[in-house]
């Protein structure tokens, strides 16, 4: 916000710390819209909703009430309602009603009206197809990607000052750990850039379906390694139930730290893994699993770029929001 972004989209997620009623979801909640976004934090931008058919929403409100309560909590625009035709009926309805005030209306009505004239849409309201190819996947806009996963990387622990790694040196052990089914090759991209930098001397990639065969024998082939460093994947989706890790990639992590040789494990999701591990000598977290985080990540373990990010939550029990190591550069 104090960035100056311009639109905030809503999240269908209960959040009993900032709103009591019991399964209201943080869209239709004026608590955190209102109150907490609008007044407190002093957004003036544009609210958009999550798509308004999510189970989230569905579960416990129909189209016509649901539409209502996201205008009564602060919301600008509501977002793919199941029926759009009842969503517009019950909100233009509960303002004749008096129970949505017109001004109300007016204010995201001009807000919307802002966000388009600061887009040009009021001079051009269709997309330029020949312009797709020269502004999608620019060169511009991926240089934008990697500061920001650059600038984000997060050194939360560094015990001895392993990193960054000598790439002249280092002899290390590169695995991917996946909490998802197919998610294989979720750390491609990792390998691939640190390849660009330095041969591993083992690679091994798990996820939700490998066995456990698969996991003691990788165990056993890193023995000429210097250092272990762990990717871990677990990506957030609908109907998925957790983010968090395979119980058994905890305990494999756990067992590898109590080895002589350093670990180094990297958070391409959740910054919370830690709390399962407190103990390893290195804990870095990129909060994506998208390639240009996956090269920028690697780019820092190797000391080609700095590591400045700090924690933008706090995790429980371990380390406070705003902790961050700067970790400089090599030479």
């Amino acid at each position: 916000i104090a960035a100056g972004v311009k639109a905030i989209m809503t999240a269908h997620i209960y959040l009993p710390a900032l709103e009591p009623t019991p399964d209201l979801p943080a869209t239709l909640s004026p608590r955190i819209i209102n109150q907490l976004l609008r007044e407190k934090m002093g957004f003036k931008g544009l609210i958009v909703t999550d798509a308004m058919g999510m189970g989230g929403v569905t579960r416990l409100f129909d189209t016509a009430e649901a539409a209502i309560r996201a205008v009564k909590a602060g919301v600008d625009m509501i977002l793919l309602p199941p029926q759009p035709e009842v969503a517009l009926k019950a909100v233009v309805e509960a303002v004749r009603r008096g129970e949505i005030a017109e001004a109300r209306i007016n204010a995201s009505v001009r807000r919307i009206l802002e966000a388009k004239a600061s887009l040009g849409l009021h001079r051009c309201r269709v997309v330029d197809l020949e312009a797709i190819d020269r502004i999608v996947a620019s060169a511009e806009h991926l240089d934008i990607a990697r500061q920001a996963f650059e600038k984000s990387l997060t050194c939360v622990k560094n015990e001895g000052q392993v990193i960054p790694l000598d790439k002249r040196t280092a002899k290390i052990a590169l695995w991917t750990l996946s909490s998802d089914p197919g998610g294989y090759f979720a750390g491609e991209a990792f390998i691939r850039a640190v390849k660009k930098i330095l041969t591993p001397v083992n690679i091994f990639r798990a996820d939700a379906f490998t066995g456990k065969g698969f996991i003691e024998q990788a165990l056993t082939e890193i023995r000429e390694a210097q250092v272990v460093v762990i990717g871990l994947f677990s990506r957030l989706r609908a109907g998925k139930g957790s983010v968090d890790l395979e119980p058994r990639f905890i305990e494999l992590i756990k067992k590898l730290s109590t080895q002589p040789r350093p670990v180094v494990v990297i958070s391409f999701g959740s910054p919370y893994f830690l709390r399962h591990f407190p103990d390893v000598d290195v804990y870095l977290c990129a909060y994506r699993y998208a390639q240009e985080a996956q090269q920028a990540a690697a780019r820092a373990l190797f000391g080609l770029v700095p590591i400045v990010g700090r924690l933008p939550v706090s995790i429980p029990g371990c380390f406070p929001r705003g902790h961050g190591l700067i970790i400089q550069p090599r030479n």
